[in-house]
């Protein structure tokens, strides 16, 4: 079989399965297509099962992770439940690990799918919490004048920040604007220090842009100059008309404010669900400017009249599937240099020590038997060492195991 005849066979499956519009699919196969990052099963010339992987980095500093994302995991009906995709996500995992990846993730569309994604040595990695705003909901910053004194420092910054931006429905005619959130993206993303980043390349943010326009989503900027963008907003609008905010990139509070703001005077009549990372600096503070809680319990906010209903909860989003244990314990050794760690992963080959110490990584392959014995309670296995490394924040930890959390954070990605 041919390349081109793979990758329509697995067009057709992909659109049998998901019923998504042959546009949106063209534009992942036509950028994402590299046998490389593939797995495929035929049966006498058809192809009834298939993935697709899109290589990733994962960013904290000059830090760099290696994760393949993988996407339109999908089985031909008649051949469900025989063991064949179990089989696929084996294979990839094993030319990913081959290739340098030190894990592979992806996004189970329900509950079942976590369930199954569970068996097959994925850990849920990835978090997000979910904001919802009603209609009463009220964004606009200057409205902080009613409750706090007007010469309180940081509030009077913030407001005067927040007039001097202007926010626009972007023009996806506009190759000069274009250029700019792409490169406003990949700035923002290489210089995140609350949260370990997926790191989308030029490429990827292009082919998001065209993606928002091909399921008629919507991209709002923020802006002072033309030339100087604060802030992008990709939203989708479900069949309800509410409006799902996937990710808003923003250089200030007042940005985070004023797109906000201009969204829900647009869609006045919508309820807004805002997607955000809990390490995200908003989470804690867009709401709490100075430490001061606004809420629909709040007198202050109702002497204001600002009425905030919002519920913040968090939300299982994506799982891992740890493949290189020494190259997330070497970005671990620069993303905490402080650490002092020792452990032993037990994997197909045997037991392993890794020891973390003065921001050198240490690995030794051969451990005798008396130094498993005496250190068995600190023997995990690879899933297991997913599960801890990228844990929920409220998460227990074993006390004989003290090994941090690695806060990693994905958006926009196509699935």
């Amino acid at each position: 079989m041919t390349d081109l005849q793979i990758k329509k066979q697995m067009m057709n499956l992909w659109k049998i399965n998901f019923q998504d519009s042959s546009d949106y699919i063209s534009l992942i196969f036509d950028n994402y297509f590299n046998k490389k990052f593939i797995e495929w099963h035929e049966i006498n010339g058809e192809i009834i099962s298939a993935l697709l992987g899109i290589p990733y980095n994962f960013v904290w500093g000059k830090y760099k992770m290696k994760g393949l994302y993988l996407c339109g995991l999908s089985t031909n009906k008649k051949y469900r439940n025989t063991g064949i995709m179990k089989t696929l996500i084996s294979r990839i995992n094993i030319k990913a690990k081959k290739l340098g990846f030190a894990f592979t993730f992806l996004i189970p569309a329900n509950e079942n799918l976590f369930k199954y994604y569970t068996n097959n040595l994925y850990n849920t990695s990835f978090y997000r919490a979910k904001l919802e705003y009603l209609f009463t909901s009220n964004f606009n910053l200057i409205s902080l004048n009613k409750i706090y004194n007007s010469l309180d420092n940081y509030i009077g910054n913030l407001q005067q920040r927040y007039q001097l931006i202007n926010v626009v429905k972007y023009d996806s005619s506009n190759e000069k604007i274009r250029q700019y959130i792409i490169d406003k993206i990949v700035n923002i993303e290489q210089h995140i220090s609350t949260y370990i980043s997926i790191l989308h390349s030029p490429k990827d943010i292009g082919i998001i842009i065209d993606e928002n326009k091909i399921s008629n989503g919507e991209i709002f900027i923020s802006y002072i100059n033309e030339d100087v963008l604060t802030g992008i907003a990709f939203i989708s609008i479900d069949p309800n008309k509410n409006i799902v905010i996937n990710k808003i990139y923003y250089d200030d509070i007042p940005s985070f404010y004023k797109l906000l703001n201009h969204i829900k005077s647009k869609y006045h009549n919508s309820k807004i669900t805002l997607f955000l990372y809990p390490e995200e600096s908003c989470v804690n503070n867009v709401f709490e400017p100075n430490n001061n809680t606004l809420d629909p319990e709040n007198k202050l906010s109702k002497a204001a009249g600002i009425i905030i209903q919002f519920k913040k909860q968090l939300t299982k989003y994506g799982m891992i599937r740890v493949l290189d244990v020494s190259q997330i314990l070497k970005f671990m050794t620069g993303y905490r240099d402080d650490l002092k760690l020792s452990i032993l992963i037990k994997d197909q080959i045997g037991i392993t020590k890794y020891e973390i110490s003065y921001g050198k990584l240490f690995i030794n392959h051969n451990i005798r038997s008396d130094q498993i014995i005496s250190n068995r309670n600190k023997v995990v296995s690879i899933p297991q060492l997913s599960e801890l490394i990228f844990r929920e924040e409220e998460s227990n930890v074993p006390d004989k195991i003290n090994i941090p959390r690695l806060p990693i954070n994905m958006s926009l990605l196509l699935d």
